[in-house]
């Protein structure tokens, strides 16, 4: 709440805006005092410039190779934010990456395995699943086949 009356007065400029949910992506959820200045924050916690050394021209170089855009698209791009938003991402904590982690280094489930032991043993020990090929040899049973008129 705190941030969104912020904004609306129109005290906290977009770069402050940012820092603030980049620390509370992070988990870093203590405003700052009173006399705190925005510049006293951890530098770990403020998203970083994107690709820090880079010319304006190296950027647009480099999105336009990435994306396999027209200068015009990578200048548009780079003036809305694009590699801004691109930084605060890397830089956020996604859970669901905990979460995938975790299932492959489970590796498969057991169900899955089973249905891929029964798939290489063959046809017949699937059982009553499997469909005869068809005698002609064209690969189509005779139960699929629909009449001609």
């Amino acid at each position: 709440r705190a941030l969104r009356e912020a904004v609306a007065a129109g005290t906290l400029p977009p770069a402050a805006q940012r820092q603030v949910v980049a620390r509370w992506s992070a988990g870093c959820y203590d405003l700052p005092d009173e006399g705190t200045d925005v510049a006293k924050v951890p530098a770990s916690s403020v998203p970083s410039a994107p690709q820090k050394g880079q010319s304006y021209e190296d950027q647009v170089v480099d999105v336009m190779r990435q994306n396999q855009w027209s200068r015009k698209q990578a200048e548009e791009y780079i003036e809305e934010g694009g590699l801004e938003m691109e930084a605060m991402k890397r830089e956020m904590h996604h859970p669901m990456d905990d979460a995938f982690e975790k299932m492959k280094a489970a590796g498969p489930p057991q169900w899955f395995i089973d249905m891929m032991t029964k798939k290489e043993d063959g046809p017949a020990a699937a059982g009553t699943d499997a469909v005869a090929p068809a005698a002609d040899g064209s690969g189509v049973s005779s139960d699929h086949v629909v009449p001609s008129s």
